[in-house]
Parts: structure tokens; sequence; C-alpha cells
């Protein structure tokens, strides 16, 4: 008989994604459209108007453009809660299954939608009417999860993505949790990327910070703030996620019998002065 603990505070908790101060989403492409004219209504402008406007009204377009497209870069940032953004780079940073931005993207808004108690579709999310009339109907959880195996489950989760990203997300506790990172793997190191970059850390980086943690020069979250990768950079969200201490623990306890190992996984809370089994299951946790 076996056993192992590991620290369920180093890995992205799922339930996070939706927290109570999560952004609103829009549930349209039209409500990401900059507040600039229409083609049309310029086109129409322009046919009334004499040849001393042209360059005057070529200026108000261009500034008109501008303006939208920056409207337009801040309602896609404004759109994600920060737990949001650290998925999207661990789906970026996995070692087997990796996906592009925009699929890393896609998927993230899929797991929202799952969680979230709404039926507004995010984006490139699914609701009921995607799961309704797929092959095998059924309906997303619109709950906290229970279990990380309802991943399983979202819309445009594969085998090949579920098995790389399981073992570094959490369902464990459905909120107010912070990210260790004095535990956190390297995958996970990888997303503590500054608040304004879509991209993992570089490997190398990564592995930089799990030697410095070794030899005790990241002690606290401001020694990882202070490192050159972040230093200057905007870390506001990515700080308000991250902590030095766990509450969260899970025991796998493995026992062989007849030449069949047998798991038994055991979710422990640590309270004042014990640590509490909350959850126990012999299947996926």
């Amino acid at each position: 008989m076996t056993g192992q603990l590991t620290d369920l505070q180093g890995r992205i908790n799922l339930n996070m994604l939706v927290s109570d101060s999560a952004a609103q989403n829009p549930s349209s492409e039209d409500e990401y459209v900059g507040n600039g004219e229409s083609e049309s209504e310029g086109a129409g402008d322009r046919s009334n108007e004499g040849e001393r406007f042209g360059a005057s009204e070529s200026l108000n377009q261009s500034r008109q453009q501008n303006e939208a497209s920056q409207q337009t870069a801040g309602d896609e940032a404004s759109r994600w809660t920060p737990t949001q953004k650290l998925l999207i780079r661990l789906l970026q940073a996995l070692d087997q299954g990796a996906l592009s931005l925009e699929e890393a993207m896609a998927l993230t808004e899929a797991i929202s939608d799952f969680i979230d108690p709404d039926t507004n579709r995010r984006r490139d999310g699914a609701e009921a009417n995607e799961y309704r009339y797929a092959d095998f109907p059924y309906l997303p959880a619109n709950r906290a999860l229970a279990s990380v195996s309802e991943l399983r489950s979202v819309r445009g989760m594969t085998p090949e993505i579920y098995e790389a990203l399981a073992p570094l997300v959490t369902v464990w506790p459905e909120r107010n949790t912070r990210l260790n990172i004095l535990t956190a793997p390297l995958p996970v190191l990888r997303t503590l990327n500054a608040d304004d970059q879509w991209a993992p850390l570089p490997v190398i980086d990564a592995e930089r910070w799990v030697e410095s943690r070794r030899e005790g020069g990241i002690a606290q979250v401001a020694d990882l703030l202070a490192d050159p990768i972040l230093a200057g950079r905007p870390s506001a969200e990515l700080e308000s996620l991250l902590d030095i201490r766990s509450d969260w623990f899970l025991l796998d306890a493995s026992v062989e019998l007849l030449d069949r190992q047998r798991h038994l996984f055991t979710v422990l809370h640590r309270e004042t002065d014990m640590a509490v089994a909350v959850f126990r299951s012999e299947g996926e946790l």
C-alpha cells in the first residue's frame, strides 16, 4: 500500500473561471464591434460631400477606426476573468495536445459556459443548443464542477487534451482559492505571465523559477512579481490569484490486490488544527 499527497492549490481551479467577480461576457459578435459608422452610412454621407472636404473626412475616418480598434481591444481584454487567462495560457503550454491561442480561447469559453448558471452563449462557447442537438444529446452542468472528469463532456474537449490537462487542474474548493506558487508544477508556472500577455512563459523562464524556488530565491509572491520577466509589467490581476499557503490537498492511496491496483482519492481540507476529509472517490476525481 502506498500513498501520495498532492497540493490541490498548486493547480488551476476550474470553478474560479466564472467566480462572483467574473466580467460579464457578451453573447454575440455584434457587441464587440466598434462604435464607428457603418460602411453603408459612410458611403452615403460621402456621396453628398464636395472634394474640399475629402482630406478632413479621411482624417476623421482614420480617427474613428483607431477609436473603434481601441474599443474592440479593450472589450476583448475585459471579457476574460483572470483565471480564464491562466487557463488559456495553460492550454497552450500542455506537453501533449497543446492548442493554438484561438483554440485555447474557444475551449476556455466552452468550459466556462458549461459551468456558469446562465444560458447565454459566449462568443465561442457552447450552451444547451450545442449539446441538445448532438449525436447523443445532453445538457451542460450549469453549476460548479464536482469532478475534473466532467471536462470530458465539454464541447471541444478531446481525450488527448483531457489526459494532459486533468493533472494540472482542480475543482476544489468551489470558490475563494488562490494558486500556490511554491507548489505549482512547471506547466502551471508557465501561465503566470503579465496581465496583457496571452502566451505562456517560455519553458526556460519557468525552469529558472523552479530552480530559484528550490534555492529559496522565490519565497513570497513579491519575489516572483519582482522577477525581470514581470517587473514593470501589468500584474494586478495575476497578483490577486497568487499565494504561498495551501489548505486543500489530495491524498492518493493505492493498494495492489491479486495483481489489480485500486486507488482511493481523498480531498483534505486543512482547518485550524486538523485536516478534514471532505470527499472520497475510487474513480476519477
